[in-house]
């Protein structure tokens, strides 16, 4: 439980005990698989449900040349919870002679914004001799394999990233690329079970954001058009439910309720979007989430939306709430949570903040981060762009309407924090309003003439050097 440090330690030897040698320690948070918790609460004497534990693997093979081996856990009680370990295992691996293995492939992402692209995988040397020869080949969808012959000096347990030349990975849509080493330092493979590896992706079209992109769900299509999930764990995932919505039937979901998984994420990815010229770009989205009954144990859901400007390569977090701060309904939630209209919240992002005036491509991300809590509903998704007045990016400021009924704005194009006052004045010069700053002035600032007669007003604005101090022309009808 919180605040003590239990620990678990593994040692070996190879003296039959004269000397120990400690291969693995860990105690406390880094030993924890599930929450701590307080001593005396109903929690305390710890036991573990399927998805509370961890396996653990340890590589012994610097141990292996006398001949024996023994193996010793430990634990230090420090008057924490129960400790448990199962499924104890020790494998002898054998060495192939000549055993190249492939072991991921880094490139291409799941979404490709261009065809042309430069793929890349991680080789590793899992036999015995040095190579210095294989052959990668990789093949998208049913076309021509294509060979690439890499040299280089790969020793026993060694791994290498091969970037491959720059090739076509097909048109707009879905694709598997299959990728499979061969004839490693000109020989025969001795173990061809790990040679080969597949890819699914999806290139995509960057379409031009024409003053706003909306998505209700209302469509049966899902993911909708441009959009795309990323499910890395093969399980539930992001679904469309049809019944669901703030507005109208139809929400993004994730059925939290019946994934007892934890510690996984699931992504949501909006279109590749681009624009040109603009000044400011916003996104807002109504969520609808609850907790569990045990997330009082700090084990919580988390909504993130990502930013990438360069298709996934690299990705900024601009939005991330989780406990509290992500439900839209008050406690815990201890059935399968569904929304009712009123259990909705708007949230809003200023992608100004992140993105340029122009921008060749980018596109936004839904993440979530789920730990076996509940469902979390997505919709009516907006992203859409601004454009200022000219004359309010040339001097600096706006007054306006000129002509009001009752209430006007003064509009600064950049944070006014040189502003100091404003004051309005009637055509007998007298002061009918006043508003002072120290620093903290809006951009946009409301003026309230309610209750004053028709007529023209004089507005002056007042700033920390009176050379800017400007005073224009309303009227009031």
């Amino acid at each position: 439980y919180a605040t003590v440090n239990d620990s678990l330690i593994v040692k070996v030897s190879v003296n039959c005990g004269d000397t120990w040698t400690r291969v693995f320690a860990k105690g406390s948070n880094t030993l924890k698989t599930t929450t701590a918790v307080t001593p005396g609460s109903s929690a305390y004497g710890f036991v573990p449900a399927e998805n509370e534990w961890r396996k653990e693997s340890l590589n012994l093979t610097p141990f292996i040349n006398n001949g024996q081996l023994m193996v010793e856990f430990e634990t230090y009680n420090a008057f924490g919870d129960n400790i448990f370990i199962d499924d104890v295992s020790l494998k002898a691996v054998q060495y192939f002679p000549i055993d190249a293995r492939l072991t991921s492939v880094n490139k291409p992402l799941h979404r490709l914004c261009a065809s042309l692209e430069r793929p890349s995988v991680l080789i590793t040397n899992t036999g015995s001799e040095t190579i210095t020869s294989l052959k990668i080949n990789y093949q998208v969808d049913d076309n021509a394999p294509v060979v690439y012959n890499w040299t280089g000096n790969l020793p026993k347990g060694g791994s290498a990233t091969v970037n491959l030349p720059e090739t076509h990975l097909g048109a707009t849509g879905d694709h598997v690329i299959t990728f499979y080493t061969s004839d490693p330092n000109g020989s025969t493979d001795f173990n061809v079970a790990n040679d080969t590896l597949t890819k699914r992706y999806t290139v995509v079209n960057t379409q031009e954001l024409k003053g706003r992109l909306e998505e209700s769900f209302s469509s049966t299509l899902f993911p909708p058009s441009g959009w795309q999930v990323y499910n890395p764990d093969a399980d539930l995932t992001w679904s469309r439910n049809a019944l669901v919505g703030k507005n109208q039937s139809g929400s993004a979901t994730v059925n939290n309720w019946n994934n007892i998984t934890q510690n996984r994420y699931d992504d949501l990815l909006l279109p590749s979007m681009k624009y040109s010229d603009i000044d400011s770009v916003f996104m807002h989205f109504q969520v609808a989430a609850a907790s569990f009954r045990t997330s009082t144990l700090g084990i919580t859901d988390t909504l993130s939306v990502l930013l990438t400007k360069d298709c996934g390569n690299s990705y900024t977090t601009i939005y991330k709430k989780w406990g509290h701060e992500l439900q839209t309904v008050s406690g815990a939630y201890n059935q399968a949570f569904v929304p009712n209209a009123n259990e909705w919240r708007r949230d809003s992002i200023n992608l100004g903040a992140y993105l340029n005036s122009s921008e060749e491509q980018f596109h936004l991300v839904f993440r979530y981060h789920g730990n076996a809590q509940n469902n979390i509903y997505i919709d009516d998704v907006t992203v859409y762009t601004k454009l200022l007045p000219q004359r309010l990016k040339q001097q600096g400021y706006l007054i306006l309407p000129t002509v009001t009924q009752n209430t006007f704005n003064v509009w600064h194009y950049q944070q006014p924090s040189a502003l100091r006052s404003i004051v309005v004045y009637n055509a007998a010069g007298q002061v009918v309003h006043k508003r002072t700053f120290n620093n903290n002035a809006e951009k946009l600032i409301s003026i309230n003439l309610s209750g004053q007669a028709a007529g023209i007003y004089m507005v002056q604005l007042g700033y920390a050097d009176s050379k800017m101090n400007v005073t224009e022309r309303i009227i009031k009808r």
